[in-house]
């Protein structure tokens, strides 16, 4: 586990968050899902249900190539209705370097001290929608880290002060060459990432892969997990190339169609492994508000 033995005594912390993380803290976090109908009072409801439980909340930047509303807003919103603390996710695919760094610029304006930068799933040409992509996740976490340590926009003005966040990146253990993956991992924490978020990972032996391969560890690493409990969850899932599902869950949920047992033992196996292996913490990707607080109260009294 990374903690603040192994950093520099002299980094800058700005969040709850990432205090905790650097003191060793094995932390737990989860994603503020929109559902189709939302409300905004049904997300606060969520979260305050849930925020004794979490160690902060990340608010994904429309996921899989869907419109939701903008992370900026909802974790401000979050911030400022519950007290609880969140991520907010910055996806290169819908912006260019110019919106980028304003919207990092805005959550300076509103307090939220982490970002968390991701490349984004391509949208679908037959939606009639172009991906952006002006810069990748890499570019963009040296940008924002350029902003944070030297006060610089791409427009040569100066902020006048340095920006008080921390930046996140992603890293994909499955559904591409893992010597490829571990190589765009030492270039985001190159670029500036002071700790990240892994892809859902439904199989722990990716875990011990990814390990077995980068060696020491150099930033925190938060694993994402997410209890499969239906045939259905299996369809939506496997229909995007950054997941890898094992085969045997497959088939088991092809016959099945439907357990939550099973959903719950096998997210919780990733989860262990993650404290195992020490890596700093999990983060958990549900839609379900019973089964995310069955699912937290049982990684608090066994991973903690």
């Amino acid at each position: 586990m990374v903690n603040s033995e192994d950093t520099n005594s002299s980094i800058h912390i700005y969040s709850r968050f990432f205090d905790k993380i650097m003191k060793g803290r094995f932390v737990f976090t989860f994603e503020v899902s929109c559902l189709k109908g939302f409300t905004i009072r049904s997300i606060l409801k969520k979260v305050e249900k849930n925020k004794k439980f979490f160690d902060a909340f990340v608010v994904p930047d429309n996921p899989f190539a869907k419109v939701f509303p903008h992370p900026l807003a909802l974790c401000d919103k979050i911030q400022k209705e519950s007290g609880a603390e969140t991520v907010m996710t910055i996806c290169c695919r819908d912006k260019n370097r110019l919106a980028i760094q304003s919207e990092v610029l805005g959550a300076e304006l509103l307090n939220i001290r982490n970002i968390v930068v991701v490349t984004g799933d391509p949208l679908s040409e037959s939606d009639g929608i172009k991906n952006v992509f002006d810069v990748n996740s890499i570019q963009a976490i040296k940008m924002i880290k350029n902003m944070t340590v030297q006060g610089n926009i791409s427009n040569e003005l100066e902020i006048g002060e340095r920006l008080k966040l921390h930046v996140g990146a992603v890293v994909n253990l499955s559904g591409r060459n893992l010597e490829e993956e571990v190589e765009r991992f030492f270039m985001k924490v190159d670029a500036g990432a002071e700790y990240a978020f892994t892809q859902i990972v439904f199989n722990p032996d990716l875990l011990v892969e990814f390990k077995d391969n980068v060696g020491k560890i150099p930033i925190p690493i938060i694993v994402s997990i997410y209890p499969v409990i239906s045939w259905e969850q299996i369809c939506f899932l496997t229909s995007f190339s950054s997941f890898e599902i094992p085969p045997q869950t497959i088939a088991y949920f092809r016959q099945k169609k439907r357990d939550v047992d099973m959903g719950v033992k096998e997210a919780l196996s990733v989860a262990f492994k993650a404290k195992e292996l020490c890596f700093n913490g999990v983060h958990i990707v549900c839609k379900n508000v019973n089964l995310t607080t069955k699912l937290v109260k049982r990684l608090k009294e066994e991973v903690s």
